[in-house]
């Protein structure tokens, strides 16, 4: 089926980091539960312009000044990395331009070198995975970073696989993810 075709989903693996894609808020709690189990001894979650107001209902200690760098910054230039270890929380501002799970996966491979980081377990919602690894490793390409992709669970997702085509607004949202797909897979092509 057309959900399927845009899934790719592994049991999570340890990593040097997990990145939780900005978007559904599923994802970041579904990375959040991952470092909390010890996947990884590093969190950077994906903060878009408009959702870190709701940062604080994902339950860390702290923003790591997120609020008061988001309330500086005009809307259409915010996008953050949050950076969470057990020794604290940061935040920092990343360009993200219209093609914005192309232009993260940028972002998150310049991360990648910056930190040393060899392996990087990667959240988000099932039907965006498929597309999320054609990005990621495009950017990450000739870096010898490895990438792991995991899904939000099913009973978590906001996008169910056996319900998607019963609710319009979840069948645009997988048809356009599929479009999105095409072209990301033309325009990011070899």
């Amino acid at each position: 089926s057309l959900f399927d075709l845009l899934c790719v989903d592994y049991a999570p693996r340890r990593s040097d980091c997990i990145f939780a894609f900005a978007g559904r808020p599923e994802r970041k709690r579904h990375g959040i539960e991952l470092w909390h189990r010890g996947f990884a001894p590093t969190l950077l979650l994906s903060v878009g312009r408009f959702e870190w107001r709701r940062f604080p209902e994902l339950g860390l200690p702290e923003d790591g000044g997120l609020k008061r760098m988001a309330e500086e910054i005009p809307p259409p230039k915010r996008h953050f990395f949050v950076t969470v270890t057990r020794q604290g929380i940061s935040c920092e501002r990343v360009h993200v331009g219209p093609f914005g799970t192309h232009s993260e996966a940028r972002a998150l491979a310049a991360y990648a070198r910056r930190a040393g980081l060899r392996t990087i377990l990667i959240a988000s919602t099932r039907v965006h995975l498929r597309r999320v690894a054609l990005t990621v490793g495009r950017s990450l390409r000739g870096s010898g970073v490895e990438t792991a992709y995991t899904a939000v669970p099913e009973e978590r997702s906001s996008i169910r696989r056996r319900e998607w085509w019963r609710a319009p607004a979840t069948r645009r949202l997988v048809l356009l993810e599929f479009l999105k797909y095409l072209y990301y897979w033309i325009r990011l092509r070899p």
